[in-house]
Formats: C-alpha cells, structure tokens, sequence
C-alpha cells in the first residue's frame, strides 16, 4: 500500500526554511569577519591593537588594488559597449535572429539602461572585487501606471466598445475626466480617459553580503539547498504590496539588528563614516515601522511526495506571505578569483589584506624609528636636574649642579640607528609582490628619474601585459560568470512573467518590446572587449577595417555593403563613448533615413549642376539652349526620385498589409484547429469561435 502523503503546515515551512537558512554562509561567523576585515582595511580603520604613543599609521594596499581593478572594469562593462549578445539558434530565420537582437537590446536595458543601474552595477562590482562575493537579485515589480488618453467624435456604441476592451487583469480603474457634453441620440461627444493599469516591470537591486543567504559548500546557486536575502522593510509598504494590514500587524518589528546567530558588523562598518552606527529603532507611525522580509528559493518537499522542489517562499516572523513553486533562482553572483566547485570563490581585497597588514608594520616601523632619531633617550647621572630633562617644551634649559662645568660629563644622547633606508627596501619588494599576486603596480615604483629612463620598452611592455593579463582574468571571470547569468536571468523573467508591451530607446531610437511574442530559445554570448577597457585600441581597430572596407567597395568587391560599413562605424561610436549612433550616421536598415539622405544628395548634385549651366551660359550666349536643357533634365531627376520615395514608401506600406493579412490567416486557422479539437473533446477551448 502507497504511503499517503501529507502536505506541511504553514509553521512547519518557516520552521524548515529557517533551519536550512541557518546553515548559510552568513551565519558563519569566520566568513563574515573575513568581509568584515576586508571592509575595515579598505576604509582605513585601526586594526585595535594599536598602541600608545606609537605610530598609528596604515597601508592603504586594500584601497589601491581594489580602485585600481574598479577603474579598468568600469570601462569594461559599465561603458558604451555590449556586454552579452543573444544569438540565434538558425540564423536563417529572420524572425528567430530579430527575436534574438530584441532580447539583447531589452536585457542590456534593464542592466544598464534604467535610472539606477549605474549605482547598481557599480556597487555589484564593488563587492565582487572587495569581498568574497557580490550579487544582484532581479524581480518583477508591480506598479500602477496612469494614463491620459483622449478620443474625439465618439458615438454611444464606440463609447461601449472602448469601456469594454479596458476589461482586463492588468486595468485597475478607468474614469472619464473630461467630456464635451452629452449624448443627445446624433452627435458624437469628446471623451479623456483615466486608465490605472497594473504594470509588471524588472527589477535589478544589489544585495549587500551581509543579507544574502546562499547553504554552505554549494557548487553554484541552482545546487544550493536554500537561496535567499533578508531585507528590512516597512508596514506601509507591505500594504502597498497587497498584504492585508490583519496579517501584517502580527509580524514583529525589527529592532536593527539581525538574529544573534547572523549578526555582522559590515552595514556598522560602512555606516559608520555619516557617523551612524546603528539602525535608527524609532518610527513615528505603524505605517512606517520596520520588519524583517525573508525571501527564500527553497529546495524542499512541501507537499511530502519524497521529491524536493524548489519554492518561493516569502515570510517574516511566523507570518507566511508567499509559498509557490519557482524553478529558478533569481540572483546573479560573482567573485573576482574562482574556486572550482564553489559557489563563492575569492577577492581582491581578500588577496591584498595580507599585504595590508605587513606594510603597515614596515610603515609603522619607519615612523617610530624616525621619532625616536628625533628625540633620543637621554643618559645621565645625578647632577642633572630631572625636571628639567622631562620638560619637553623646544629649546628649554637644563640645569646641572655640581663642580663639573661640562655638560656632556654629567648626560649623554643615546644614539639611534636610522633603519629608513633598509625597511624601504623592503618595502619595494613587499610591492613588487604584491604586483606578482594582485597585478597592481606602478611601473616606476621605486625607481630614480634616470633609471627609469634606462628601462627598456620590452621590460615596461612585459610588467604593462602581466598587470594587464591578471585585469583581464577577473573581467572575464565576472562576465562568464555574473553578466552572462544575469542577463540570461532578466530574459527568463520578462519571458515568464512580463505581460506589458515595454518602450526603450536604443541608439537614440524608441523599440517596442512585447515578451509574449518571443517563441524562441536564445543562447547568451558574451561580446565585449575584455582588454581592460582599452577603447582607444577598439576605435583604432575598426578604423582599420573602415579604411579596408571602403577599399574593398572602391574595387567592386561583394564582400562589403553600406550596412556592413555601418556595423563598424557604430562599434567605433562605442568605443568612443557614444551610444547614440543615429545622431551621427544613417542606419541603411531604416528605408526612411535613406530616403532623406538620398533627396539631400540629389538636390546638391542639383545645386552643382546649376551652378555649372550658369558659370556656362555666362561664358557662351549660345549655351542658353544647353541651360534650358539641362535645367529640364535637372527637373526630371527631381521627380523622378520623387517617385522612387512615394514607391518605397507604397512598397513599405503593402508589406505591412501583407504581414497583417498573413497573421490573420494564421489566426484564423489556429482557431479553426481549437474549434475542430473542442468538437472532438466535448470540452470548451479558449481560443476556439464556438
């Protein structure tokens, strides 16, 4: 017999969850303090066992290595250029490669497009570089959109119908706001309409470390028992949620810290420099006070059939808000330096504190020594007057008693060795060292003008490439790894869950796109230059293959055309930084930018022309037939390109129609088939005419 399964209870859920949390590398406190240290060092904070009266200074190598890496990554993918491309699985197919480029279009977009991706991407980076991971958590966010819309010479039925097609699960409310009258049985009367509609939009947000919770020793996030982040929030905005303020008011209010078992100091930490320390705990209304949101991808057997699936589950305290399968993991994670088999692998800054730690002891050497060199101890013997000596006011007088007149008899300055000089040395080799681990240097470190002069341009290319190969590893890590994920993770959502058609601009230009009409599966490539973000080496390259494709069109050869020519043209215009392309050149695709260029050529050709009959007839007076005749060619020209434009713009006209008449027949065959399968099951097909 079968065990009968048993679905959990809702305390149940939250009690599993909260014990496989538990088990996350958050609550480990060891790994917690190694982002704690790596935060403090990059800050310049006191290591604690500083002591009295000695120096107190620090080595900032944290702060270098970590700026140096943001600098050359932030030209790589926070620049101009793509980062990851969609490519089509037949590129034949030209409605598979147009869905391809839309996806890539809309997913570089949402990365880095919106009002705050810049501080997004920028602070992922930050952390990927400084602690041992950084992560993002991308999500669809309901919104209400209002809108205006104004309709003139409406009759009764059109009125019917209108209200009728605002019948929708995404239309909220609809309300006339302005009318020209009313209806008397013959006029049409004008209407504006407000329409609030529920808009599902993604969102990309950056976890901090010290919330995000990944399970111990995971290979990567698809294998981990339980993601998730913990994330404050208030009672008002739960509400706006659509959480019933009943169920809300029994969830506990956060005090600004996090349970003792995954306390950590990191959000202190950065707090600390706009003099806070903690979270504020008072809030003056119920409306604004704070909980704790837990969201949790669960691998767990909810409904006790022995199989694991992964749910969403959505709680604070013991307050259950969401429980739902979700086969994916939203988040995208990134470590600068990978460990193969894990999840979370290694940082800059976790490679550079070690060398933090010993530079400082060589500084703090240095300052000693040379205070010391400054006010030596002082010998003496009992003639010497003691307050005196102690006075270390500059330039005070001490007294000595006694027969013996000489001073030097009675006390002697015991001399310090300057050790300056050694420790520096060793300090050059504590930074070419650091140059060997990390690949941050300054090539002339410690090197006189004249020996740098001396240095051969192949020893200064050799430093200049392994500084630049070691850049380059880290960039490539974070786009295999974090972009490539990331990107593939916004298309996954807008293709699931966004059901609203979405404007962007792209190259200066307005694209519609609507996820519910991409039918297509898109493998994500990453595109861009990974050498260090050198866009001088990019815009040097291709004018290099501008210089050759324009050489090839000049010999007839079929290897290049106009829209080849534009592809490099706008890969130049990236690299230098400029992202739209169409304020500058024509896209030979867009019939309609053509037309206008070709109606400017023509009439400076015109314009020549002319000039050249006039130059002629003022010559020869027997070139006023030559004139009248050339100005009637010139006249057929005109009209003879103003009849290719009204063709093309026909031509573009019958292939809209064309498309539309297409669609409707497949339409209208599809629901014959729905029909023709409703008849044969006896059961209702949406979709079907009956």
């Amino acid at each position: 017999m079968a065990e009968e399964t048993q679905q959990m209870d809702d305390l149940t859920l939250i009690s599993d969850v909260e014990t496989m949390s538990k088990d996350g590398v958050t609550f480990n406190t060891e790994f917690m303090k190694e982002n704690e240290t790596f935060m403090d060092r990059y800050l310049g904070n006191l290591y604690g066992d500083e002591e009295v009266d000695r120096s107190k200074i620090l080595s900032n190598d944290v702060e270098d290595s970590v700026n140096s890496y943001l600098v050359s990554l932030a030209r790589v993918f926070l620049g101009s250029g793509e980062i990851i491309d969609f490519e089509p699985l037949n590129p034949d197919n030209e409605e598979d490669v147009e869905e391809a480029d839309q996806k890539s279009k809309y997913a570089d977009w949402l990365v880095r497009g919106q009002s705050d991706s810049y501080p997004t991407q920028y602070g992922a980076l930050f952390d990927i570089l400084l602690m041992k991971f950084g992560v993002v958590k991308y999500f669809i966010e309901e919104t209400k959109g209002i809108k205006e819309e104004s309709y003139t010479a409406i009759t009764p039925e059109e009125l019917v119908l209108f209200e009728e097609s605002l019948e929708g699960e995404d239309v909220i409310s609809t309300e006339i706001v302005e009318r020209s009258g009313d209806f008397n049985g013959v006029d049409p009367i004008d209407f504006k309409f407000k329409v609030i509609r529920k808009e599902k939009k993604i969102k990309v947000m950056s976890i901090p470390p010290e919330c995000f919770i990944i399970s111990k020793d995971a290979r990567s996030k698809s294998e981990a028992p339980v993601v998730g982040d913990d994330t404050p929030i208030t009672r008002g905005e739960l509400v706006e949620m659509g959480y019933s303020k009943e169920k809300i008011a029994q969830i506990p209010r956060f005090s600004g810290q996090k349970d003792d078992e995954g306390n950590s100091r990191l959000d202190t930490i950065r707090d600390r420099e706009q003099g806070s320390s903690s979270k504020p705990w008072y809030a003056p209304t119920w409306a604004s006070e704070e909980v704790m949101l837990r969201t949790r991808y669960a691998l767990i057997d909810y409904d006790g059939d022995g199989i694991a699936e992964r749910r969403y589950v959505l709680y604070s305290g013991q307050v259950l808000l969401e429980n739902e399968v979700f086969d994916h993991v939203p988040y995208a994670i990134g470590s600068s330096l990978l460990m193969p088999h894990r999840a979370i692998g290694r940082s800059i800054g976790e490679q550079a504190s070690p060398f933090a730690r010993q530079n400082t002891t060589l500084l703090r050497g240095i300052a000693d020594n040379i205070y010391a060199v400054q006010a030596p101890r002082i010998a003496h013997n009992e003639l010497v007057n003691q307050d005196d000596l102690l006075d270390q006011e500059h330039g005070a007088t001490i007294r000595v008693s006694g027969n013996d007149t000489i001073p030097a008899n009675a006390m002697q300055a015991i001399e310090i060795p300057y050790i300056g000089d050694k420790v520096m040395q060793v300090l050059q080799m504590q930074m070419q060292r650091r140059a060997d681990t990390i690949g941050t240097m300054i090539t002339s470190q410690g090197l006189e003008a004249d020996d740098f002069n001396k240095e051969t341009a192949t020893r200064f290319e050799g430093v200049q490439d392994q500084g630049k190969g070691k850049v380059e590893l880290v960039a490539r890590n974070i786009a295999e790894t974090y972009y490539r994920d990331l990107y593939d993770g916004v298309i996954w959502m807008a293709t699931h869950y966004q059901n609203t058609e979405q404007e962007i601009r792209v190259l200066g230009k307005p694209l519609k796109i609507n996820p519910g009409d991409w039918k297509f599966d898109h493998a994500a490539d990453v595109r861009v230059g990974l050498g260090s973000g050198d866009e001088d080496h990019v815009v040097e390259t291709m004018s290099g293959i501008l210089n050759l494709t324009m050489q090839l069109e000049a010999a007839g050869s079929p290897l290049v055309d106009q829209e080849k020519k534009y592809n490099t043209i706008t890969s130049m215009m990236k690299g230098l930084g400029i992202s739209n392309v169409g304020k500058h050149f024509n896209d030979p695709s867009q019939p309609d930018e053509l037309v206008l260029a070709q109606n400017e050529i023509l009439t400076r050709n015109n314009a020549q022309l002319q000039q050249m009959v006039e130059q002629l007839s003022n010559q020869n007076p027997l070139a006023e037939a030559e004139k009248v005749k050339q100005q009637t060619d010139l006249a057929k020209a005109q009209s003879s390109a103003q009849l290719d434009a009204a063709k093309l713009a026909e031509e573009k006209r019958q292939f809209n129609i064309s498309t539309t008449q297409k669609q409707n027949q497949n339409d209208q065959k599809v629901a014959v088939e729905l029909t023709k399968l409703e008849l044969d099951s006896g059961k209702d097909v949406e979709g079907s005419i009956v």
